[in-house]
């Protein structure tokens, strides 16, 4: 039976990388999407990149300062968030947030592939910089794996799908 509701979690499940508290939402884990609640205290938070997700962070309440890196030919950009704005972060581009108020933001990311949990998509930088060589090579791999079990999966459903047809 589907869940009609479901909260995140009191705790944090995770702390990630960056130093940001995620809180879980107490689903199933889903196959092409991941979504958390990040609560962001006052303070400044690790630049990172992620090598293969597709990141939204969507404001639910609070102001984040968002300071984005795309390609090696940009310069990077600093965004003002509120309540109510979503940002779309692609992979490769390097993010940090700043919360400069006194209370903490609280955020939902929604990723696609959803987050793994053993945080090997996520790299921490000293600063803002486009992909390295080695960031470039550990995306390819890891799309490849992505791509096998994403294969599987639609070859499990479309087998699951088949056995309900008419001959």
């Amino acid at each position: 039976m589907p869940l009609k509701t479901a909260r995140s979690t009191k705790l944090p499940a995770v702390i990630a990388p960056d130093g940001i508290a995620i809180h879980a939402f107490e689903l199933p884990p889903a196959c092409y999407v991941g979504l958390a609640e990040g609560r962001i205290p006052p303070g400044r938070y690790a630049v990172h990149r992620h090598l293969t997700i597709e990141q939204y962070t969507y404001v639910l309440s609070g102001e984040l300062t968002a300071v984005t890196l795309g390609g090696a030919d940009s310069a990077a950009s600093s965004l003002e968030l509120r309540a109510g704005d979503l940002l779309l972060t692609l992979p490769g581009e390097s993010l940090q947030f700043a919360n400069g108020a006194q209370h903490s933001a609280r955020v939902l990311f929604i990723c696609a592939p959803p987050y793994p949990t053993d945080d090997s998509d996520t790299h921490l930088l000293l600063e803002h910089a486009p992909e390295s060589v080695e960031e470039r090579r550990a995306a390819i791999f890891r799309l490849e794996e992505l791509r096998a079990r994403t294969d599987a999966i639609i070859d499990t459903r479309i087998s699951e799908l088949e056995r309900g047809l008419p001959s």
